[in-house]
């Protein structure tokens, strides 16, 4: 089984670390992208049309929902990782590999496998309907990268420790790897410009704000671009990459309808069974 050695510390200390820190670590990713947002602020941002609306106490609800169902769980990152190592189980638990290659395939196999669900997701009706949770707000900010209808993270969870187990991923790889998805999902949805060159660069690997804008645009053929979390590649790879550019889709979100409910918990939690009607006041 692969060990990492971080700064003096190996890999089960850092696993322990990592675990016991977890929320501290999600909560200073939020602070820290937050301030981003704030400082690189994009001056007629999409926020804005929001302003007064519940949708940030929405999405922050979502999301505490959402990991509340995780915590629920009887099987975790940690408990894949142990499993896998117990039953010799994966790629890792088989050949010693150095710590960085470690961290790039646990990375390149988890957004290799949530592309492709993202894609489903959007294709497939009934994961659809739930997805669209997340693509109702229609604004788009940091907030958004945290709104997601429960279910949708139930029926994700499996696909992440599936790739913990078939890769045989030690437990600091795969907490590790799980945080930086989540600081690609924060980036992603920021409200913010970066200056034009490091948009440039970032944007050949990572999905950039600017990038998954798109993605959030209210006209379906944009909607169905550039899916990639953390990395853009793969939407290279596959053909539904979307170029950026200044001005960004004309529109977010889903339309009136969804608007005019996407401010409202018990909506967006109802989402998936039923749809806003048109004359929602």
């Amino acid at each position: 089984m692969a060990m990492a050695s971080l700064a003096g510390m190996d890999g089960e200390g850092l696993a322990r670390m990592l675990s016991a820190q977890a929320l501290l670590i999600y909560c200073g990713l939020i602070v820290l992208f937050a301030a981003i947002e704030l400082l690189a602020a994009r001056p007629s941002g999409t926020a804005a049309a929001a302003k007064g609306s519940k949708r940030n106490l929405v999405n922050f609800a979502l999301w505490l929902f959402g990991m509340a169902l995780l915590a629920a769980l009887p099987l975790g990152l940690l408990a894949a990782a142990g499993l896998a190592a117990d039953r010799g189980w994966g790629l890792f638990n088989r050949w010693a590999a150095p710590w960085p290659l470690v961290l790039l395939v646990a990375l390149a196999g988890q957004t290799l496998v949530l592309y492709w669900l993202h894609r489903l997701s959007h294709a497939f009706a009934p994961l659809w309907r739930i997805h669209r949770v997340h693509h109702a707000d229609p604004a788009l900010d940091l907030s958004t990268g945290l709104r997601h209808h429960p279910a949708e993270v139930l029926i994700t969870a499996p696909f992440h420790y599936g790739v913990v187990i078939a890769l045989g991923l030690p437990a600091w790889a795969a907490l590790l790897a799980g945080f930086l998805l989540f600081a690609g999902t924060l980036f992603k949805h920021l409200d913010a410009s970066l200056p034009p060159r490091l948009e440039r660069a970032l944007g050949l690997v990572i999905a950039t704000p600017a990038l998954h804008r798109y993605h959030h645009s209210a006209h379906q053929p944009e909607t169905d671009s550039n899916f990639g979390n953390f990395l853009i590649v793969w939407d290279r790879l596959f053909g539904t990459f979307h170029p950026a550019s200044p001005a960004g889709p004309e529109r977010l979100g889903l339309g009136d309808a969804h608007d005019r409910v996407a401010d409202r918990l018990g909506w967006q939690l109802g989402l998936p069974m039923r749809d806003p009607p048109e004359n929602s006041p």
